[in-house]
């Protein structure tokens, strides 16, 4: 995150240093950081621009670095979601799985031969 904010700083700096007493939307630092934020959050308001044909690369490293930073978000809530899901009744473990069997086994619904079976295919799946 900090990675981001900080390219985010310098790409704004490089900005300001390359636009102002040029561009008339840049005339504090704090307009080349608004600049800076907007790009990066890939909502480009339109308000701050480049004059062109300076400061060609800070906008693509943004754009860029903020797809990526809402792709990387997205993952981890994701890989968050999919985690805690397999431990509330999503995937059953081995142990699970040998309870129930023993379960069945000894109230009787599966017979000696049945649970042999059973256990033998579960660790087998399992290599």
């Amino acid at each position: 995150m900090f990675g981001w904010l900080g390219v985010m700083a310098l790409c704004s700096a490089w900005l300001y240093i390359a636009e102002h007493g040029i561009n008339k939307a840049v005339d504090s630092p704090f307009d080349a950081l608004w600049w800076g934020v907007v790009t990066l959050t890939t909502v480009g308001y339109g308000d701050v621009t480049r004059s062109p044909p300076r400061a060609a690369s800070p906008p693509w490293c943004l754009m860029l670095l903020g797809i990526g930073l809402f792709g990387a978000i997205t993952a981890t809530i994701t890989s968050y979601l999919i985690s805690s899901g397999s431990h509330h009744g999503g995937e059953t473990t081995l142990v699970d799985e040998l309870e129930r069997l023993a379960a069945l086994h000894s109230t009787g619904a599966l017979t000696d031969e049945e649970f042999s079976i059973a256990k033998a295919r579960l660790l087998t799946d399992l290599l």
